[in-house]
């Protein structure tokens, strides 16, 4: 790693003004997409939780702010001694109102037209916009916090059970799927492979076992919020959980 990328690194997180605890967020593009140890059993299925090991994918080498993120996680191990304890927040696909992958999936879905995307099968690490904000307030109190922290739901969705999801709260066909050359052709072969068609089972084991809870766990629930504003899927009281944050 170039040092002096590394040292800026470790001068940002020392230059907190006096803070106790620093968030750091990434995406789950971090894990490998393998079966190597560290990855853990949930059900039978091969999990990612927080020790699991790091990619190399395309996202990665793309994009110069990866270089600075990997810095910020090489500059975390050294920021115990300046007071800081620091949480690296890796998160999967934000489901919110806003922007964001769900806004560019609404549109086809509108007119009858969505569907998955190649085999549907790449498994895509979802959470409510409400719960990473939550996540990013409980990385930042809660002391037992450290190093890496996956900022996704409880239950990981295939990108099929996702637009089908999506497809029942909006109540339109799920029917025309996306083969893969064409997500190739469009976005390019190494970009739609890494991001499209492939995915990882990450799990939130650090969250939960800190006792954390989701105010969207489940998959309806949330977008259920988002394309409708039905808060009936809300597992977590909205003043309760502002209370326990203050």
């Amino acid at each position: 790693m170039d040092q002096a990328v590394r040292a800026a690194a470790l001068a940002e997180l020392e230059d907190t003004g006096g803070w106790g605890a620093a968030a750091v967020k990434d995406g789950v593009t971090y894990y490998t997409r393998d079966g190597k140890p560290g990855f853990e059993e949930t059900r039978g299925l091969k999990c990612s939780a927080e020790l699991a090991p790091l990619g190399g994918d395309y996202l990665k080498a793309a994009k110069d702010k990866k270089k600075r993120r990997a810095a910020l996680d090489a500059a975390a191990g050294e920021a115990a001694p300046l007071g800081v304890r620091v949480v690296q927040i890796r998160t999967g696909v934000v489901l919110g109102r806003d922007g964001g992958a769900l806004a560019q999936m609404l549109t086809p879905f509108e007119f009858g037209l969505g569907g998955p995307m190649g085999s549907g099968k790449q498994v895509m690490p979802w959470i409510h916009i409400d719960d990473i904000l939550r996540v990013v307030a409980e990385a930042i109190n809660n002391p037992a916090l450290a190093g890496a922290v996956n900022g996704t739901a409880p239950q990981p969705a295939t990108n099929e059970e996702l637009t089908g999801a999506l497809a029942a709260v909006m109540r339109r066909p799920n029917l025309l799927r996306v083969p893969a050359f064409a997500l190739k052709l469009l976005f390019g072969g190494q970009f739609a492979h890494e991001l499209l068609l492939t995915g990882q089972r990450v799990v939130p084991r650090r969250l939960t076992d800190a006792g954390f809870q989701f105010a969207y766990p489940t998959l309806e629930g949330a977008l259920r919020e988002v394309v409708k504003g039905d808060t009936s899927g809300r597992a977590v009281d909205a003043s309760a959980s502002r209370e326990k944050d203050e």
